[in-house]
């Protein structure tokens, strides 16, 4: 790319000036810095900040900030505050680059807001229509601009007509030498953060992407090694500020919120709960509540009725109260009551108004320091040592969908910008991630454009496909080494080998751990939030519940019970699908009530006080019923395997587990069985809940899954519905694989071998003992010849082509069904004992090695493709596709 000139290089040329012109705020500032000889009144400027200047000569008095400006529009035209910003952003944007704005607003509502807009006293206006003729701001003055390119239309109403133009490049090039690749956001925080020396903090800059992850990964860094940093003091900075958004944003969902999702900021409020409460539906606790906890619950509770400044007096503490009633009070909300609409306004007001009132005083270590320069924004940065961190897409600024933009010239004005700001300062560093997203981390598109630009006529168009192509080495690593962590020295203390191992997979841990040890490490410590589905889920449950242990409650009475839970909860995905959550929540109580009548339980044991229960049943709780059964919520531990699982409802050795989502076809249910087959979920809820039963009750065993939203229009529409369409069953067998096969009756001949196979199923008993008694292994049935001779033979049958081949076939499909561990017979999965077995010795290895892994590492070898993980993007692994050993994938038949 070509050499900018430095700010030492600029000031040399322009020292002579009496004026200085340029549109980027922080070369103005260093060249003001610069100075070196006496003068009278200023020297660099930028174009708005004289416009700035002359807004009381040329209006009579300052030009309005962004939230009158909002509120006169808003006066005039009616819009919301949220509207007419973005309008106004979408203005200013269009002017920049055009005079004939209104041509590019397409809705009445826009040109409304424009129309407005031209008739107050604004920083557009007057820069529009100022002429440098027409007043002595410029005079006889020598004046300089720099980089005139740079420009927007309104800035070149500033430049007098004469002056000179300065180029902010030289001759020469400027290639980057090494870019460092060293892994994470994380991982390059820690590294460049360990290049700055404290003493030397206001040495530094630091450029990157100001709103992304990066930045906030550097912060921590600054914070943890007490370097100082520059930081501005806005109204979305203030951590008061950001609670009391965040309270009332959270009470307007009052009705869904857990205690999790408040713990943290009711005990800023100096409110607390218990930790085993974090699961907890909180309004279902408000009873139990005490003190500070239960006054800002109440709050919560009557949000709707409360205006803004009450919820400020009752919640936010004495010493931060002024700086929200100065938020309210510019928002002329003060004494308005608290909506969903007024909530967001003011929270887009705190994120987006940058001229917002508020007299918190800038700590004194956060007033000098590094500087955090943003990339998309800056130009000249006036450092001695610059570090450039992501050079990714992030560095691009989008014109898609912008018809006022002019491509070519928007491209040529980003690179010029792009190729001044990766030479600043006189020691530079580039660092860059290694992956992103699982993938190699691309360079910004400028890099690609820099180069098809500087490219010789009748070359190959330039390509850019890694930052190898951008600089002339590329060194990949951290230089901070990651101390590996150990215990210590002193008071260690071991874990004794069998405390170890003194834990329990439950179904859902043992399907991440079996998916990938990883995935199942980042789910103990990362929580995830309930998703609308679980919190459906947990209401149908606790109805089914309800229903079983109190019929008498419920019978006649399903339309009120469907009105009271719609109202609460059913427009919680989003209020479109109110209706039809409602109507779904109908139909699945009506399935429930189906279903437990179909069991025909006369004497449901009330055995159990519900004041001693974990978790309360909000049903039990409107009626205060003060016990509950045993049958349900029953919770078994295995005697002889690492499991636990705790079961909806047994009944008569039948496990019984509602679920709410899309009814699963057997074969998809024995499918996600499968730990020899690749695919997106596994589910060994039926193996481990049907071990967990055989550990604790004699046989018969069966598992049911009863999809109570299933057949939604049919259960509602047919009288003669029968809920057994909505029930899949996966039943235990006491008999072994070659037990279940060797039956002269078993269902595998009828359900698997049609008439072509009349002869084998005639003799079926001989077919499999003779492919049992082979001592072969069963994958290679299908191509042996002598067994299928001796078939043939035992059979009674010739050994005629057709013959052989029909044994040959019927071969495969027993190997088939040998393979599976399984098999389908109707809507019923089967499972023969040793195929549990086989199961339950692999949860024991797994049990071993997890335990193990707990005090070293668990490894990212995952049975799933990882961009499907749940925790794909905080793994620090690259991504891994699972080879071909680890079994078929999900599209295989």
């Amino acid at each position: 790319m070509r050499r900018a000139k430095s700010i030492d290089e600029l000031y040399e040329e322009v020292r002579g000036y009496d004026l200085v012109l340029t549109n980027d705020a922080a070369l103005a500032t260093a060249l003001n810095a610069r100075i070196d000889r006496p003068r009278i009144g200023g020297f660099a400027y930028t174009p708005r900040h004289l416009a700035g200047d002359q807004a009381v000569p040329i209006f009579g008095a300052e030009v309005l900030g962004d939230l009158k400006i909002i509120s006169e529009i808003a006066n005039e035209t009616g819009y919301s505050f949220k509207h007419i910003h973005s309008e106004l952003e979408n203005i200013r944007t269009i002017r920049r680059y055009k005079k004939d704005v209104r041509r590019y607003l397409y809705t009445r509502p826009s040109a409304e807001i424009y129309s407005s807009f031209l008739g107050l006293r604004t920083l557009e206006k007057l820069m529009d229509s100022y002429d440098p003729k027409d007043t002595g701001l410029f005079g006889n003055k020598k004046t300089a601009v720099i980089g005139i390119e740079l420009f927007d239309d309104l800035d070149k109403h500033f430049v007098p007509a004469e002056h000179d133009e300065i180029d902010i490049f030289t001759d020469g090039r400027y290639d980057i030498d090494t870019i460092y690749e060293i892994g994470n956001d994380r991982q390059i925080a820690e590294n460049i953060v360990g290049l700055i020396d404290p003493e030397r903090a206001d040495d530094t800059a630091i450029v990157l992407d100001t709103t992304g992850p990066i930045a906030d990964a550097v912060r921590a860094a600054l914070y943890r090694r007490k370097i100082p940093f520059r930081n501005t003091m806005s109204v979305k900075d203030l951590s008061q500020v950001r609670d009391y958004l965040q309270f009332l944003s959270l009470s307007l969902s009052y009705e869904t919120l857990r205690v999790r999702h408040v713990r943290e900021l009711f005990s800023g409020y100096g409110g607390y709960f218990k930790q085993q409460e974090d699961e907890y539906l909180l309004h279902k606790i408000y009873l139990h509540l005490e003190h500070r906890a239960k006054e800002l619950t109440d709050v919560m509770k009557n949000i709707r009725e409360m205006t803004f400044r009450s919820v400020c007096d009752i919640v936010v503490r004495d010493v931060h109260r002024p700086q929200i009633a100065m938020l309210i009070e510019d928002m002329r909300v003060k004494d308005s009551k608290v909506t969903s609409e007024l909530a967001n306004e003011l929270n887009y007001a705190v994120n987006n108004i940058d001229d917002l009132r508020h007299n918190e005083e800038i700590p004194d270590d956060e007033k000098k320091g590094v500087l955090l320069a943003d990339c998309s924004r800056s130009v000249y940065v006036d450092r001695p040592f610059v570090i450039y961190l992501g050079l990714g897409p992030e560095w691009s600024n989008t014109i898609l969908g912008k018809e006022y933009i002019d491509r070519e010239t928007e491209a040529e004005i980003n690179m010029l910008r792009f190729s001044v700001l990766l030479q600043q300062g006189a020691s530079k560093l580039y660092a860059v991630n290694s992956m992103r997203n699982g993938r190699e981390s691309p360079p910004s598109p400028i890099f690609e454009q820099i180069k098809d630009r500087e490219k010789n006529s009748g070359d190959e168009p330039a390509s850019v496909s890694g930052f190898g192509d951008v600089s002339k080495t590329v060194i990949k690593g951290q230089w901070i080494s990651q101390k590996e962590s150990g215990l210590v020295s002193m008071g260690e203390d071991r874990p004794d080998p069998a405390e170890k191992k003194d834990w329990r997979f439950s179904k859902s841990a043992y399907n991440n751990y079996f998916a990938c040890p990883r995935a199942y490490m980042y789910g103990r410590m990362i929580s995830v939030p309930d998703s609308e589905s679980t919190i459906f889920g947990n209401i149908l449950h606790e109805f089914a519940e309800f229903y079983l242990c109190y019929p008498e409650l419920v019978k006649n009475r399903l339309e009120e019970y469907t009105k009271t839970i719609s109202e609460k909860y059913s427009g919680l995905s989003s209020q479109q699908m109110k209706e039809i959550d409602g109507s779904k929540i109908r139909v699945c109580m009506a399935n429930i009530i189906r279903f437990v009548d179909s069991l025909g339980i006369k004497d449901v044991p009330l055995d159990r006080e519900c004041s001693n229960r974990r978790y309360g049943n909000m049903f039990m709780e409107m009626h205060g019923c003060k016990m509950y059964s045993s049958i349900t919520e029953t919770e078994f531990i295995s005697r002889t395997h690492p499991l636990f699982g705790k079961f909806d409802l047994l009944a008569d050795n039948r496990i019984i587990d509602y679920k709410t989502g899309k009814t699963a076809a057997p074969k998809e249910i024995m499918k996600k069985m499968n730990t020899a087959q690749r695919q997106d979920h596994f589910e060994f809820q039926p193996l481990i809940y049907l071990s967990l039963l055989k550990d604790n009750s004699p046989p018969p065993h069966k598992f049911s899954l009863v999809y109570v939203a299933g057949n939604d229009v049919r259960s509602i529409t047919d009288e003669n519905f029968n809920i057994k369409d909505n029930i899949r069953d996966v039943v235990l067998l006491k008999e072994s694989m070659a037990e279940f096969l060797s039956d002269p009756d078993s269902p595998v001949k009828t359900a698997s071998f049609g008439s072509t196979y009349q002869k084998i199923t005639d003799r079926w008993s001989t077919f499999v003992s003779t492919a049992l008694r082979s001592g072969k292994d069963h994958t290679s049935w299908r191509d042996d010849a002598g067994l299928i001779s001796s078939i043939t033979g035992a059979l009674g049958m010739s050994n005629a082509k057709t013959n052989a081949d029909n044994v040959a076939k019927a071969l495969g499909k027993l190997s088939d069904i040998i393979s599976s561990g399984m098999f389908i017979d109707g809507d019923e999965v089967v499972i023969p004992s040793d195929t549990l077995e086989r199961f339950l010795s692999m949860i024991d290895r797994d049990h071993d090695l997890a335990s193990s892994e707990i005090y070293s590492e668990f490894p990212a070898s995952p049975r799933r493709d990882c961009g499907g993980c749940d925790f794909y993007k905080a793994c620090t692994r690259d991504m891994i596709e699972p080879d071909g050993a680890g079994g078929e994938s999900d599209d295989d038949d």
